[in-house]
């Protein structure tokens, strides 16, 4: 589930969360990473994950080292490049698991300073 509130500026890029709070998964990588944020695409190559803290493979074919995504554990993303400006963003990211196949995630949040974020046509 989307961390609402974890959309921020760092000092390499930006970053966003997820958090289980759900039931334990275990994945040894992702693949086929597609991020977009208001409609502008983000190479793989700019994007880090790290689930509880622990990098996640993002390269096709690469052996991934299995981590758990337990209960009430964080997948942060991070992307490398500019920061974002003030006010609501539209992100959406694909991704394809070795273990359970893929899936399509499409959120908006805010960065501090300007509207909150909508809770409407949630």
């Amino acid at each position: 589930m989307y961390e609402k509130g974890s959309l921020e500026n760092t000092g390499e890029g930006f970053r966003f969360c997820f958090l289980n709070t759900m039931t334990p998964v275990r994945i040894s990588g992702m693949r086929d990473v597609l991020l977009e944020v208001d409609g502008d695409r983000y190479p793989v190559e700019r994007v880090r994950m790290a689930l509880g803290g622990r990098p996640v493979t993002l390269e096709p074919g690469a052996p991934g080292e299995m981590v758990e995504f337990g209960k009430g554990t964080r997948l942060s993303v991070d992307v490398l490049g500019d920061g974002l400006e003030a006010g609501r963003h539209t992100i959406k990211i694909s991704f394809i698991t070795n273990e359970y196949g893929g899936a399509t995630l499409k959120v908006v949040d805010a960065i501090p300073g300007g509207k909150p974020p909508s809770l409407v046509g949630r």
